[in-house]
């Protein structure tokens, strides 16, 4: 039997006028509409600005909500003493949809809030040679059928006062004795933790200790992670930022390289919360 597919096709210069056909007239074809919005905290040049925050009240007629999240990404370590350290984590990503039932259309209400930029560390956060800088912020939202959901911040970079251009290792943030553990996600359908940075320098290098920035997670993710400048041919008294910036959304401050001064920690990126909805 022969279907209108068999034997027509619209053109495009012959695209139906808007409107024009209802529901009573079409088969198997969607009505619904989609909409969607972001939350988002780009600024790095305010110290610790509390991310961005609204109050979102679902309009009527929405029958689906598809809340993502991705968390801020952690500030690279302070530096105080000769050597470098290891880059911040990235920020973890969780989902989370309501469907009809768990809303009231046109009356319930959603907090919001993508979370901020981490600051420049320096000059604190130190126990003898270890120093530390600060965990991202986290992204979330609160509401009804929405009481924990959220994604965690990356964890804090860290210094040490030890190797050097002589010497040879790998490292990770996981090793040292102010380790932070990866950025975790709660109440979601579904989430990606975050991923953690690493530096490597090798025997003799005299040109060859770089630092790593994990790569964001998610599909809202800048993507893979930053080789940071070469910290052996440089001068040894580099700030974080200047040895590299971190990815949107989430990504990790870079560590100083320093010769014994105090050095400034990167900044982390700020998170995202991405608000899908079906009409």
């Amino acid at each position: 039997m022969a279907n209108y597919q068999s034997y027509k096709k619209i053109q495009g210069d012959q695209a139906i006028v808007a409107n024009s056909i209802t529901a009573s007239q079409t088969t198997g074809l969607s009505q619904g509409k989609a909409f969607q919005f972001y939350v988002y905290d780009t600024d790095i040049t305010t110290v610790e600005n509390g991310g961005r925050c609204c109050l979102w009240t679902v309009p009527a007629g929405t029958t689906m909500i598809r809340f993502e999240a991705t968390g801020g990404g952690g500030s690279g370590s302070i530096g105080a003493c000769c050597s470098n350290g290891i880059p911040g984590g990235t920020g973890a990503y969780a989902v989370k949809t309501l469907c009809s039932g768990q809303f009231t259309p046109g009356s319930t209400s959603y907090t919001i809030c993508a979370g901020g930029s981490t600051r420049c560390s320096c000059c604190r956060q130190c126990t003898a040679c270890a120093c530390c800088g600060v965990r991202g912020c986290r992204s979330f939202v609160t509401g009804t059928s929405m009481s924990n959901f959220c994604a965690e911040g990356g964890s804090h970079g860290w210094h040490q006062c030890t190797g050097g251009c002589h010497s040879c290792s790998q490292q990770r943030q996981w090793v040292n004795a102010c380790w932070g553990t990866c950025a975790c996600y709660r109440d979601a359908d579904f989430g990606i933790m975050g991923n953690q940075a690493s530096r490597q320098n090798n025997n003799e290098c005299r040109g060859d200790w770089w630092q790593y920035s994990a790569s964001t997670v998610g599909p809202w993710g800048g993507g893979a992670g930053q080789k940071g400048t070469d910290q052996c041919t440089g001068q040894p008294w580099f700030q974080g930022c200047c040895l590299g910036h971190p990815v949107f959304p989430g990504g990790g401050g870079f560590a100083p390289f320093t010769d014994g001064s105090c050095c400034w920690g990167g900044w982390g990126y700020g998170g995202l919360v991405v608000v899908s909805y079906w009409q």
